[in-house]
C-alpha cells in the first residue's frame, strides 16, 4: 500500500483499498457458481442495514471465517465496512453513522469511538504498540485453522492530536490533495470494525471484487482484467 502513486483519484484508492482486504483475507468466496468473465450479473448478497436510522441496503460477503465485508450505497457515496468476527447474517443488523468527513459502523447498537475502550477484551485481535508502530493483530482464520496475521495499521491515529480510533491517511501520505478517514470500533460482542465512505464510482474492480467474494467470479478473469487496464 505504501508504494502506490500519491497522486491517484479517490475512486482507484477505494479499489485499492477493497483488494487489500480481500488479499489480506487470503481465502474468500467458498461455493458459488462461476459466471463468465464478460457477464457482470452477479447475484450477490444483500441485507437491510440502517444509515443514519434510515433502512438501506447493504451488499455482503464472507472473506474467511471471521471475516465479512459490506458495502451501502446512497446519495453518490459508498460506505465500506469490515468485520472481524462472528456474524450471522439473519441476526446481525448493520448500523451506520455518517459523521461528515468519516463514518463509523457497528453491529446491533449505536456506533460509537471505543477502539481503545474495549479492545483488550476482543477475542479476534490484539492490540500491539512496538518499535514499528501501533496496529492490531488479527489473526486470519481459515477452515479453523489460522492461515497469517493481518495487521490494521494504527501508526497515524494521533497525527490529529486525539488518540480515537480515527486514522487520517493524510498524514501517511501528506503530499496528496484528498484523505481518507478509517474508523475503528468494537462491537457488541468483540468484533473489531473498520470502515470509510468515498465516492460512489461505479468502479468495475471494485465490482468484479466483489463478484469474486460471491463466488460468482473467478480470480484468472480478475488478473486478465487488470492486465489489460
Amino acid at each position: 500500500m505504501r508504494n502506490i502513486d500519491t497522486s491517484t483519484k479517490k475512486r482507484i484508492r477505494t479499489s485499492i483499498k477493497v483488494a487489500f482486504a480481500v488479499a489480506a483475507a487470503a481465502a474468500i468466496a467458498v461455493g458459488g457458481c462461476v459466471i463468465t468473465f464478460a457477464s457482470r450479473g452477479y447475484k450477490g448478497q444483500y441485507q437491510t442495514a440502517y444509515l443514519d436510522g434510515k433502512e438501506v441496503s447493504a451488499r455482503y460477503g464472507q472473506l474467511n471465517d471471521h471475516g465479512w465485508t459490506f458495502e451501502v450505497r446512497d446519495n453518490g457515496i459508498s460506505y465500506n465496512v469490515w468485520l472481524e468476527g462472528d456474524y450471522t447474517p439473519d441476526q446481525d443488523t448493520l448500523y451506520i453513522s455518517d459523521m461528515g468527513d468519516y463514518m463509523i459502523a457497528c453491529i446491533n447498537e449505536e456506533p460509537t469511538l471505543n477502539l481503545y475502550d474495549r479492545i483488550a477484551d476482543s477475542p479476534y485481535g490484539e492490540f500491539v504498540e512496538d518499535e514499528n508502530g501501533s496496529y492490531i493483530a488479527v489473526p486470519v482464520i481459515v477452515k479453523g485453522e489460522q492461515l497469517n496475521t493481518m495487521k490494521l495499521d494504527l501508526t497515524y491515529d494521533e497525527s490529529d492530536g486525539t488518540k480515537d480510533g480515527l486514522v487520517n491517511d493524510k498524514f501517511e501520505n501528506p503530499n496528496r490533495d484528498d484523505f481518507i478517514i478509517t474508523s475503528y470500533t468494537v462491537g457488541p460482542k468483540g468484533e473489531i470494525i473498520y470502515s470509510f465512505k468515498g465516492d460512489d464510482d461505479g468502479d468495475e474492480a471494485i465490482e468484479m471484487l466483489w463478484g469474486l467474494i460471491w463466488g460468482e467470479e473467478t480470480q484468472e478473469a480478475i488478473e486478465q482484467y487488470a492486465s489489460e487496464q
